[in-house]
């Protein structure tokens, strides 16, 4: 038996099929992000800013916390409030699981690592999943497979809102959409979906949620199951809304149910053509400032592989058939649901709005609890790109089909090959955290000291500096009066910061920028300078100098 045959006979092996999609997503994701992140005791990396360092102080303060009910919150960033940590976006589905091991663990630990790589096989194998309903060559499924791990907007999440890089919850939905089960398997599934899509981000309830509809849809037109087609959703509302209840997405006070914006984060028209500085090939195109989060650039290879199925239909398309509307309108009222919200009430292309739709107050407040709206695109992505290879199979020379699918796989490497160049650069280097305040003596003699337990800090300070200030309060298991949270109250906080000066504790700590001394002082409070700050203690601190303007 030559390579070739025995090369064939592996892959026509079910089991070893998937072992090879499982090793190729791992490969991916070794290729761009490089090991270093897989080590869990590597954590500095996560303290480089932004995001990233939100997410792994969410997930510090979540450890050091009790155990409390709703299990999802801690005390230790919004004393003396609590906060869930659904609301730092420290995945919650992995933050309660670890926590539970966490008196085995080491002082440092991270599992963010873990979280990318699990997401890049899941990507892989149910995009498997979905084009095995397409494709019948185990060589065409694995090729266009990689064009799901490799998804411009999968990767672009991916260590920036980590928790959003989720995107296999969203191809399991696609999955119960495209795929026959029977009734009580799409219930049991759709209750996971409800499940998932609420112990990762909330932003996936609203986008399954959409697909949970189709699905009904399509169970009523085709299945003729009138009253049991709701049963799905149902089981998805139920999942996922006892979930957010447990982890206490609705126990929580410190966050906001709405915020303003709603259109500044969209999709612009031009988004699925437009690849904000990810293709070495197209030239970026305008859009508005916000519309970073309306990415939704299907890459090269998925552009040449629509490019080519509408050429196909032009040419073959036959006007005088009959379109199968109970077949393609679940998927089609799915696909426009999803854009339109996407594109929310303000319509953009490229640096023009053409029309802003006023709305009633109360859809207007709805409507931006989910504020970034351009998220929703990348379910239209999905579809495109599912409907794309479904169009190319029907070419009735196997080969020719195959030949596309590889062509567009190498089209879209060589064209996202500078961002993957940059990023397996960026992961791969050591990163040592190293902040001026995280070596100040004074900061250290108080954050060390188990009489002083809270610290309260004065108004909006610099991301980086806050994030410094909870990295040695939640080292030494202390406590914050705010942090960055999504929606989270500044209002609550500041209010907070203003009673707790007016009863002033010994096991208080009172931060204030430098240009308020004046007001730490008005209060009786012996100051002490760090850095851009002065700390107000109730008592002096022994062997310091107090700071005097």
């Amino acid at each position: 038996m030559n390579i070739k045959n025995k090369l064939r006979s592996v892959l026509e092996n079910r089991n070893c099929f998937y072992v090879f999609i499982v090793l190729m997503s791992v490969l991916v994701f070794c290729s761009i992000y490089g090991t270093k992140i897989l080590n869990p005791c590597y954590v500095d990396w996560l303290m480089t800013g932004g995001d990233l360092s939100q997410h792994y102080l969410g997930w510090m303060s979540f450890r050091n916390s009790e155990w409390m009910f709703p299990i999802g919150m801690t005390k230790e960033l919004s004393y003396p409030f609590s906060t869930s940590v659904i609301f730092t976006d420290s995945i919650p589905l992995f933050a309660v699981f670890f926590k539970l091991f966490r008196m085995f663990m080491p002082e440092n630990f991270q599992y963010f690592g873990f979280w990318g790589i699990a997401c890049f096989i899941l990507q892989g194998l149910l995009s498997t999943k979905i084009l095995e309903e397409y494709l019948e060559s185990k060589v065409q499924i694995f090729f266009a497979s990689i064009l799901f791990v490799i998804s411009p907007v999968m990767i672009f999440r991916m260590y920036y809102h980590t928790a959003l890089a989720g995107h296999w919850i969203l191809l399991l939905a696609i999955y119960t959409l495209i795929k026959d089960f029977s009734f009580i398997k799409h219930t049991a599934l759709w209750a996971l979906i409800g499940f998932f899509s609420s112990s990762v981000h909330i932003y996936f309830i609203a986008m399954t949620g959409f697909i949970a509809a189709g699905v009904c849809l399509k169970l009523i037109l085709q299945k003729k199951l009138f009253l049991k087609s709701v049963f799905p959703l149902i089981g998805f509302m139920i999942a996922s809304s006892f979930t957010v209840g447990v982890l206490g997405g609705f126990s929580n006070k410190t966050a906001a149910a709405g915020a303003g914006g709603l259109g500044d984060y969209s999709m612009n028209l031009n988004a699925f053509f437009n690849p904000q500085g990810w293709s070495c090939f197209v030239r970026d195109l305008s859009n508005g400032p916000g519309q970073y989060e309306g990415f939704a650039f299907l890459g090269l290879g998925t552009l040449f592989l629509l490019m080519f199925d509408i050429f196909q239909i032009s040419l073959t398309f036959d006007f005088k058939s009959k379109i199968p509307l109970k077949e393609i309108l679940p998927y089609v009222l799915v696909f426009l649901a999803e854009f339109i919200f996407a594109i929310s009430n303000v319509i953009t292309f490229f640096g023009i709005t053409i029309l802003t739709i006023p709305l009633p107050k109360i859809i207007y407040k709805c409507w931006s609890v989910f504020r970034s709206t351009g998220r929703f695109s990348w379910i239209c992505v999905y579809l495109i790109m599912i409907y794309s290879i479904k169009i190319l199979s029907k070419i009735s020379r196997k080969k020719l089909v195959t030949s596309f699918i590889i062509f567009a796989v190498l089209f879209q490497i060589v064209d996202l090959h500078k961002i993957i160049r940059e990023k397996h650069s960026y992961f791969s280097e050591i990163k040592v955290y190293n902040h001026p305040l995280l070596n100040n003596l004074i900061l250290k003699k108080i954050a060390s000291d188990s009489g002083m337990q809270h610290f309260f800090i004065d108004s909006d300070i610099p991301q980086d500096d806050l994030y410094a200030f909870a990295c040695i309060a939640l080292g030494h298991k202390k406590t914050l009066n705010r942090f960055y949270l999504a929606h989270g109250r500044v209002d609550m906080f500041n209010d907070e910061f203003s009673k707790q000066l007016t009863d002033l504790r010994e096991d208080n700590v009172y931060v204030f920028k430098k240009a308020d001394y004046v007001k730490a002082k008005q209060y009786g409070l012996h100051c002490y300078l760090l850095c851009d700050y002065v700390m107000g203690l109730s008592n002096k601190l022994e062997n310091f100098e107090e700071f005097i303007e």
